[in-house]
């Protein structure tokens, strides 16, 4: 599997504050891959360092097969990136914006300028200074987008976006990026982002990577059933194969499976013949791995 980022153990701090401690994850090429987590869990950081931007104290860092504190100038040749809050030139209009961009972009598309334009419905003779936060966020990815880069970087592109907005401009992005097999990766604390756009997911806690894998594995992996005991007491606690935490309810429990297998539900038919499979969205799955894990019977894999 080829990589366009690969991070490992990186690290930084801002004086006696560490931001990022030993984090790793790779970004294969071609996907979409998600980095989330709340507010100040090192997001922008970590964005920042593969564009050159901010230097690491530790770990290494490879982006397009090249470390961005050696040689920034030939990631940003290849590499599409949008800040968190992209302002353009005050001054200037929506298209002078984009000829300011456009002479250090050799390869700059014109036809798809016009196209992006017209999709993101964005006039390229309004002022700059009188656009939304939407707007510039359009105006940013048109500006990424319209050289064709291997790879596109956005920081929490959808921040302080209404929802209207947010999902406008998700929509945008699939529509922008279909058939083209471009590697994207994006930071975000909205669940929904992800699910929309991303086929893989990285969840950044406290600087560390909790947990990465492709979405697909995710939804196959964790389960949640309800399991009744109509004739016996409900257990305190039970062993099954990839059983994350179980939760005793009256006559019955939850099982919160993250390795879920064929062999985890044959032992849990053996447990009772009565078993419900229950709902259980991305947002549940994220809570639950930022939840601090006490041991005990968490998880049996």
């Amino acid at each position: 599997m080829k990589t366009a980022i690969r991070v490992n153990g990186l690290e930084r701090s801002f004086g006696k504050n560490s931001v990022l401690n030993g984090l790793s994850f790779d970004v294969p090429t071609g996907s979409v891959t998600g980095l989330l987590g709340p507010n100040g869990a090192g997001k922008s950081t970590t964005i920042h360092i593969l564009m050159g931007l901010l230097r690491r104290h530790g770990g290494d860092v490879s982006v397009l097969g090249h470390d961005p504190a050696v040689n920034d100038v030939a990631i940003r040749q290849r590499t599409g990136f949008v800040p968190e809050d992209p302002r353009g030139e005050p001054l200037y209009s929506v298209r002078q914006n984009l000829d300011f961009v456009k002479a250090f972009r050799p390869g700059w598309d014109a036809t798809l300028e016009n196209d992006l334009l017209k999709r993101f419905d964005l006039d390229p003779a309004k002022n700059s200074r009188t656009l939304s936060r939407g707007e510039r966020a359009r105006l940013g990815l048109i500006g990424a987008l319209s050289f064709r880069p291997e790879l596109l970087i956005l920081d929490d592109p959808t921040s302080g976006l209404d929802p209207l907005a947010r999902r406008e401009f998700i929509e945008g992005i699939v529509g922008a990026l279909a058939d083209e097999g471009r590697t994207v990766f994006f930071s975000t604390h909205q669940v929904d982002d992800i699910e929309r756009v991303a086929d893989r997911i990285v969840v950044l806690h406290k600087g560390r990577n909790l947990y990465s894998a492709e979405l697909e594995t995710i939804h196959n992996q964790w389960r949640r059933y309800r399991i009744a005991f109509a004739d016996s007491n409900t257990p305190d606690t039970v062993s099954l194969p990839g059983l994350r935490n179980w939760m005793p309810e009256g006559r019955s429990g939850v099982a919160l499976f993250d390795a879920f297998t064929e062999i985890s539900k044959h032992a849990m038919d053996k447990l009772s013949p009565r078993v419900e499979r229950l709902p259980l969205t991305l947002e549940d799955i994220y809570v639950e791995l930022a939840r601090p894990q006490h041991g005990g019977n968490d998880h049996e894999k």
